[in-house]
């Protein structure tokens, strides 16, 4: 439930910060491509992370990402369902990292001088 606040005139009720800037509860759902699982992006301790749970049952959801930085903020799923593909930079850098969860791959996209 949001709370309103009121501004300093107490007349017109303002949207908490948090709704606007928070992290969501659950967004970016994913449906594998055999319809079976479901992925989506929620909190794990504040920092978005990869979940993924049965399509019909989400919430048996488990996160299977352990982001403690600053959250990964697009996955998908690979063509035969094994893996999850997502992206993150490091630390504000301007590199993208792509990881594979349930694959043997991981590579990083990064041209040295384009980096910031």
């Amino acid at each position: 439930m949001v709370e309103t606040l009121t501004n300093s005139s107490g007349s017109k009720p303002l949207i908490p910060r948090k709704a606007l800037f928070g992290n969501p509860d659950r967004v970016s759902p994913q449906l594998s491509p055999d319809g079976k699982r479901l992925s989506f992006l929620a909190p794990v301790n504040g920092v978005l992370n990869v979940w993924v749970g049965p399509a019909e049952t989400p919430d048996l959801a488990n996160a299977v990402t352990q982001d403690t930085g600053r959250g990964i903020r697009s996955h998908s799923w690979s063509y035969n369902n094994d893996c999850l593909l997502y992206v993150q930079d490091q630390d504000g850098d301007g590199c993208l990292q792509s990881y594979t969860r349930g694959c043997s791959r991981a590579f990083r996209v990064c041209h040295a001088d384009e980096a910031q």
